[in-house]
């Protein structure tokens, strides 16, 4: 997004006046991160008012098109980083288990003995497999 032509606290008063439809869609989290960072350094957010930083912060969120709690989390990231950027860890997920098979079976069997609890399906099942043979 080109917004080099707003480059003062009074321009952004008068662009947030102007129209409260409009709105602009980035193409990536890592373009909008980065023009919120540029946006934050070009008006050197920490050092204005409290006032003129919720002007901003208005203008930000406009654009960007987050919510304020979002906002605020990328201005604390832009403050003990200096950056804002996408994090980019791994988040642990546990293994996939069972299939959708073994998941409709289980549910077949807990519909059938009326919801037993946990232990008590379980022995069923394993009686199932022990003395019956039932591989399912």
């Amino acid at each position: 997004m080109n917004d080099s032509h707003i480059v003062s606290i009074a321009q952004i008063r008068s662009f947030l006046k102007l129209d409260r439809e409009i709105g602009f869609k980035a193409l990536s989290k890592e373009e909008m991160y980065g023009w919120i960072d540029e946006a934050l350094t070009k008006f050197r957010y920490f050092s204005l008012r409290k006032k003129d930083q919720g002007i901003v912060r208005k203008y930000a969120v406009k654009l960007a098109g987050l919510s304020s709690s979002q906002l605020t989390r990328l201005v604390k990231k832009k403050k003990w980083s200096g950056k804002v950027f996408l994090s980019s860890t791994k988040r642990n997920s546990f293994p996939v288990r069972y299939t959708s098979r073994d998941i409709g079976l289980l549910v077949t069997t807990d519909n059938v003995h009326n919801r037993l609890s946990g232990p008590a399906t379980r022995k069923i099942l394993e009686r199932e497999f022990k003395e019956f043979g039932k591989k399912d």
